[in-house]
């Protein structure tokens, strides 16, 4: 239990350096390419690039979100599993029942 607390701990830590490397990263390669571009696309071109940049790491950080929150394919074939079972357990006890009902009868 300890090591699943820790694993999970290490995960999250993990997953937040994720997201902000993935914000950082097209913020910084567009402010680079601005200020290389400076001379010839002058301030407005700048901002324009770096707000681009703003833009795709939110993007990039959304979708790294959506798909790290969305249940795993283990999980969602246990949780189908678990109701198979309980399907089948609801079932044996009706035809219990029923066959109870059934000798009691007669």
């Amino acid at each position: 239990m300890n090591y699943d607390k820790k694993f999970n701990g290490l995960k999250n830590i993990v997953l937040i350096t994720q997201l902000g490397l993935s914000f950082m990263v097209p913020v910084f390669l567009m402010l680079i390419l601005g200020m290389k571009l400076e001379k010839y696309i002058g301030k407005t071109g700048l901002i324009f690039l770096v707000i681009i940049g703003f833009i795709s790491g939110g993007y990039a950080v959304f979708s790294q979100l959506k798909s790290s929150l969305k249940p795993s394919d283990k999980e969602l074939e246990k949780k189908e599993e678990e109701e198979y079972i309980k399907n089948v357990l609801e079932q044996m006890e009706e035809s219990r029942l029923d066959r109870d009902d059934r000798r009691d009868s007669k």
